[in-house]
C-alpha cells in the first residue's frame, strides 16, 4: 500500500500504523517479518493480536533494527583498534484498543524504546494513540494516528565517566577525581499522520481499495 494504511489498518501491522484497527480483528492473529537492508542492517518486526471480545483487543509488538558488529577506530588507529562494537535499536510495546460505537474505534500503544551504541545506550517511554471512523452511508473509512508522543532521551553509559583534573597548573593535587559528562537530549521523532480508505470494488472473490494517507513531519 505504500505507507497508506492508517485508515486500513485491519491486521496486526494495524499496531505500527493505528493501534484502533486491531478491534476489527476477530481472532488471534501473528505477524512476523524480516528484512535485510544496506550495509548489514537487520530490521525485524513480530506483533500479536488478541481479540478479549467484540469490542476490544489487546495486542503486543517487538521492532528492532542491528547491524552487524564493526570495528573501533579512532584518529590515532584509523584502521582499527582490534577492538568491535554493536548497535542496536528495540522498541517494545503492548497495545489495547476499544471500538466506543459501531463506528468508531480508539487505540493506544504503551512501549518502551531503547537504543545501544557499544557502552552507550538511551531509552525512555512512548505512546502511540490512534482513532478509526467508519461513514454510516459510503463506507468511507477515516484514521489519525499520532507515533512516539513522550519526553526526551539521552545516551549514558560507561564512556561518559572520566577522571577530571580541577586544575591542570596546580601541582600535587587530585588530578583524578571521579566525574561524568552530560550528554544532550534529544526529543523522540513525533509523527502525525492521517489517511481515508474506501472499497470501491467487493465481492466474493474481488476486492479493490484505494487508500490516501498525509504524513507531519
Amino acid at each position: 500500500m505504500g505507507g497508506a494504511f492508517v485508515a486500513i489498518a485491519d491486521d496486526p501491522t494495524a499496531l505500527y500504523w493505528n493501534p484502533a484497527g486491531i478491534v476489527s480483528i476477530e481472532s488471534p492473529m501473528a505477524h512476523f517479518y524480516h528484512s535485510p537492508w544496506i550495509a548489514d542492517v537487520q530490521f525485524n518486526h513480530s506483533a500479536v493480536v488478541v481479540p478479549l471480545d467484540r469490542s476490544s483487543s489487546f495486542g503486543f509488538f517487538i521492532t528492532s533494527v542491528t547491524m552487524d558488529e564493526m570495528q573501533v577506530r579512532t584518529v590515532k588507529s584509523p584502521q582499527g583498534t582490534g577492538e568491535y562494537f554493536s548497535v542496536s535499536n528495540v522498541a517494545l510495546a503492548g497495545s489495547y484498543a476499544r471500538r466506543l460505537t459501531d463506528r468508531f474505534s480508539f487505540g493506544v500503544n504503551m512501549k518502551f524504546i531503547q537504543e545501544k551504541i557499544w557502552h552507550m545506550n538511551a531509552g525512555g517511554l512512548a505512546v502511540d494513540l490512534g482513532s478509526l471512523f467508519v461513514t454510516k452511508n459510503s463506507g468511507l473509512r477515516i484514521g489519525m494516528s499520532v507515533s512516539n508522543f513522550g519526553g526526551k532521551i539521552s545516551m549514558d553509559g560507561y564512556d561518559t565517566e572520566v577522571d577530571y583534573d580541577v586544575d591542570e597548573t596546580m601541582y600535587g593535587n587530585n588530578d583524578k577525581i571521579d566525574a561524568s559528562l552530560n550528554s544532550m537530549d534529544w526529543p523522540l521523532p513525533l509523527v502525525f499522520r492521517a489517511g481515508v480508505s474506501k472499497d470501491v470494488v467487493q465481492s466474493d472473490i474481488h476486492k479493490l481499495t484505494l487508500a490516501a494517507d498525509a504524513i507531519h513531519p
